[in-house]
């Protein structure tokens, strides 16, 4: 019964993400998870109902995987189900962590046990964007970003204390918890230091660029992209939409997805010449593609995905290779073994794929760039290059256009 009340917690908990934000079930729902975890009797008890809570919460959220099944030709597409509920269970694991870690320290004592699981589970929440290339999924603190006032105070203690806070926050407004005086007070101090932290980074937002942006979105599906017969087609839309620079002595910045180009584009200075053509002499077109990675002799050594910047005469003003890759999207952990065992990718198209390793912020123009590339924007603590601060960022994405 315990376990069937902490998955069902764990699913309520699950709209606090997009696309429902109903951001209150959160606290709401972990609050309870933290009574029940203190009420359990044995270490046992506590690591089923975390597990089973954190199953709940990340199942629903894990849902596109199934469809990834369906570029991939060495399982059935129906596996992906399997592959959600094999990854919404190792998620809960870290959940299952937290919970032992406090009920070991604070089991006795309802404030502390509630303390306890909130440094816990900041320090599992780490890991799991860590361990094993990580897989920072829906951390709990971009639940407020429909709170804006709340939201803000990422800037100060960044996604991990947004979520550390969030959850202290719910086990000091458990029942056994709030009739402890130190709990009160701690909670009371959490409040007041959210609410000064949100009027510090509360600013009003810069004002739009005066910049001319083109964002292109072609509304080409999966099972099109990667037609060799349709590539031609495909380019001729992306510039079609691109429109043209009415005024030329202006600079205009026109934006396409990730991989628009399927094709290795750097080593294709026709076809940068031709999408150059839509170009005014300003302009600059942030454009998805392949790329070549390259050894020191000059031979290439496999493919990158990435983001190239070409200027109005086809020629190429700035890159960025993908830093962190998909496993199993675009490359294939421990590839002896695993595609032995029938694994392989799930993404169409070219690959596997190989990291990037150059600076994410691209200067141009006078013009600093930040560029992540799909995946890469889920890695809060490095999407920006803390070197070179960019003035806008890019994230082209797959399936749903460029965001800029």
């Amino acid at each position: 019964m315990r376990g069937l009340v902490a998955i069902i917690l764990g699913v309520a908990t699950s709209t606090a993400f997009e696309p429902w934000a109903v951001w209150y079930a959160m606290p709401l729902g972990v609050c309870c998870l933290i009574w029940l975890l203190h009420n359990s009797g044995t270490w046992r008890d506590v690591m089923l109902c975390a597990t089973a809570f954190g199953f709940g919460q990340a199942f629903p959220a894990l849902r596109w995987i199934v469809d990834a099944f369906g570029f991939q030709a060495a399982l059935p597409p129906a596996m992906g189900w399997l592959a959600v509920a094999l990854l919404a269970g190792y998620l809960a694991l870290y959940w299952s962590l937290a919970a032992m870690a406090a009920w070991f320290l604070g089991r006795s004592d309802p404030f502390r046990f509630a303390v306890a699981f909130a440094a816990a589970f900041t320090i599992a929440e780490w890991l799991r964007g860590t361990v094993l290339t990580g897989f920072p999924w829906n951390p709990i603190g971009v639940i407020w970003l429909n709170v804006p006032p709340v939201a803000s105070n990422a800037a100060i203690v960044g996604t991990l204390g947004l979520s550390g806070l969030t959850i202290l926050l719910s086990g000091l407004l458990m029942p056994p918890a709030l009739r402890d005086g130190r709990a009160r007070g701690l909670a009371g101090v959490v409040l007041m230091m959210a609410i000064a932290g949100a009027s510090m980074s509360s600013t009003q937002p810069p004002p739009d660029t005066t910049t001319p942006i083109v964002v292109v979105q072609p509304n080409i599906s999966q099972d099109q992209k990667w037609r060799p017969e349709e590539a031609v087609d495909h380019l001729y839309r992306h510039m079609a939409l691109s429109g043209t620079n009415a005024e030329p002595g202006r600079m205009r910045l026109v934006f396409w997805p990730e991989t628009a180009i399927t094709a290795e584009l750097d080593g294709d200075p026709r076809t940068r010449r031709l999408i150059a053509s839509v170009l005014g002499e300003k302009d600059l077109l942030f454009v998805g593609a392949i790329g070549a990675a390259r050894r020191p002799d000059g031979g290439v050594s496999g493919a990158t995905n990435s983001v190239f910047v070409i200027g109005s005469q086809g020629e190429i003003r700035g890159r960025y290779d993908k830093r962190h890759l998909v496993p199993f999207g675009e490359y294939v952990p421990v590839p002896h073994l695993l595609e032995a065992l029938g694994l392989s990718r799930f993404a169409a198209g070219s690959g596997p794929f190989i990291s990037g390793s150059g600076s994410r912020s691209l200067e141009m123009e006078g013009l600093t760039a930040g560029v992540d590339i799909c995946y890469e924007i889920i890695f809060a603590g490095a999407v920006a290059d803390s070197h070179l601060r960019p003035q806008f960022l890019f994230n082209p994405s797959n399936t749903n256009g460029p965001h800029a």
